[in-house]
């Protein structure tokens, strides 16, 4: 069944190497099908229940290879209406095929005892409860408790939704046009809740369409009016907010330290058609060539992404608590190099997909005490607060970003 096999592989790359889980499933390319896509995001919402339903039956944790296997064979089992003989032959005949030949009988026994029973949480008494409910690590979990007391369920265990935001190409199609011809969920300020059919697909590759979060498009419409005015998206890539600061009229330059991902900037934005100075550049490094230089100066920095945690699962894996301190220290040398590139009287903006204060006002409060000739700056469209806000993954497609919009003064 190629299905357990490509989803294994998914995950594998996931757990054992880092990697981001809509990059490993781009990867996979045609082999991803609509079930191993819900296979690898079941597995990974589920995660630690099923690692913890799957502790109950054995005393000795089995090698990542097995357990990687296991947990995925037991979403199928509990959440898919998969016959389980065909799960447990299936699972059986895969853990040979990875060398993994001593571990067939293991491999057999739990999924036919995981086949006959509930899943069940710990007592709510248990050090784990929170993680295994949250299906978060604990530090994840005592660092948003303590930044918001009141709305951290809320938070930390999202209702489940399951449309992706999209922005029209405007220079490509009109409003009226999309929404006499195509379906979608919900119209936002922005764009449209969908489900990317064949239809939509179609679109995206022919330019017409972004996916594009909310949040996303927030950091670019909290800059203001950009058209005409010299632009430098610092961190860019894989593009989406310099392809949309191009559409509304700006003359942007947009920059990342890796080659790989200035390619990704390309290639967005020849998809949509947008006209780009794409440069490889070190955002923690000075360019003497940007200073002074630009009107607006955005910066969408490295961070935990613990804003997105409703579509990135594998945040649960990828990061460490002390990855935290590592982000602050590139996040304050990022900030503190590129305000060396804004004209007198142009825009910073800062922003970030997470909740964390550690990485958001913490950061922006030093950063003006240190630096007077920076201040926030009043926008509509970062109300309540004068110039910074901090959006809450709390509504039904919603997201996590924080920004920060400063003007440099002298």
């Amino acid at each position: 069944m190629d299905y357990l096999r490509i989803s294994y592989n998914i995950i594998k790359d996931v757990y054992s190497k880092g990697a981001y889980v809509h990059v490993a499933l781009g990867q996979a390319g045609k082999r991803v099908t609509p079930l191993v896509t819900k296979i690898v995001y079941g597995t990974l919402e589920n995660w630690l229940l099923l690692k913890y339903n799957l502790s109950l039956y054995y005393k000795k944790a089995p090698q990542n290879a097995v357990l990687i296997l296991l947990l995925i064979s037991s979403y199928c089992l509990k959440f898919l209406s998969i016959p389980e003989h065909a799960v447990v032959n299936a699972s059986v005949d895969l853990i040979t095929k990875i060398g993994k030949n001593e571990a067939k009988g293991f491999v057999n026994k739990i999924l036919r005892i995981i086949a006959t029973k509930d899943l069940v949480y710990p007592e709510k008494s248990s050090p784990v409860y929170e993680e295994v409910y949250y299906n978060l690590p604990f530090w994840i979990i005592r660092q948003v408790k303590a930044d918001y007391k009141d709305e951290y369920e809320k938070i930390l265990k999202p209702a489940p939704f399951g449309y992706e935001h999209i922005r029209i190409n405007k220079n490509k199609i009109s409003e009226y046009e999309f929404e006499s011809k195509y379906n979608f969920y919900k119209k936002t300020d922005v764009g449209y809740f969908v489900n990317m059919s064949n239809q939509l697909q179609d679109l995206f590759r022919k330019g017409w369409l972004t996916i594009q979060s909310k949040g996303s498009i927030a950091v670019v419409d909290a800059i203001g009016d950009v058209s005409h005015k010299l632009v430098l998206d610092v961190c860019a890539a894989p593009g989406g907010k310099s392809v949309y600061l191009a559409e509304k009229g700006a003359i942007v330059t947009a920059c990342d330290v890796h080659a790989h991902r200035v390619n990704l900037i390309n290639g967005y934005a020849y998809r949509v058609g947008a006209n780009i100075n794409i440069l490889e550049n070190d955002g923690t490094i000075l360019n003497p060539e940007f200073i002074n230089k630009f009107d607006v100066v955005l910066l969408d920095v490295p961070c935990s992404g613990l804003g997105v945690i409703n579509r990135r699962q594998d945040i649960v894996f990828t990061k460490k608590e002390s990855d935290i301190s590592s982000l602050n220290k590139l996040q304050r040398k990022i900030l503190d190099t590129s305000k060396n590139y804004v004209k007198v009287g142009g825009i910073l903006l800062y922003s970030t997909c997470t909740i964390l204060k550690a990485e958001n006002e913490k950061i922006i409060s030093a950063f003006l005490k240190e630096n007077p000739n920076f201040v926030l700056d009043k926008n509509p469209n970062l109300e309540p607060k004068d110039g910074e806000v901090q959006m809450l993954p709390i509504n039904e497609g919603e997201e996590g970003y924080y920004i920060a919009r400063l003007r440099k003064v002298a």
